[in-house]
């Protein structure tokens, strides 16, 4: 992690730390410039990967560290974020139908239809014994 041009910001697992990352992402919607869909969904999709890790990937009470990148290339937003929790890919999770509404839907489990819905690429893997998830987000 920590590629040029890239901003880099490492978070305990503590979801109160979910409104320093809006401050952090909102921050760099502005100095990009994006508009406000693309500054929402960047938001939105960062905060639902981020609150899954928090929420899911550890198993003791200790306090982890999750690194996020984000990084604006041309014609493209990409965040990474790389945590050492349990080994898990949410991109093996079945696409699940979206229910005709908001009232009919699960409240837990929104995160990934949100963040593949919002993301044009969403990646995968494991590097060094820690999971890698990467989003991007084709901007104009």
């Amino acid at each position: 992690m920590g590629s040029p041009g890239g901003i880099r910001l490492v978070v305990p697992n503590d979801l109160s730390e979910l409104r320093r990352v809006s401050e952090w992402v909102r921050r760099f919607a502005d100095e990009q410039q994006l508009i406000h869909r693309d500054a929402y969904a960047l938001e939105l999709s960062l905060n639902e990967a981020l609150t899954n890790v928090m929420s899911y990937a550890y198993q003791d009470q200790a306090q982890h560290d999750i690194a996020v990148e984000l990084e604006a290339q041309p014609g493209r937003i990409r965040i990474e974020i790389e945590d050492d929790g349990v080994p898990f890919n949410p991109l093996e999770v079945p696409v699940e139908e979206a229910p005709q509404c908001l009232d009919r839907s699960r409240p837990a489990g929104r995160g990934l239809p949100l963040m593949r819905a919002f993301m044009d690429e969403l990646h995968y893997r494991q590097r060094d014994g820690r999971n890698v998830m990467i989003m991007v987000m084709y901007v104009k």
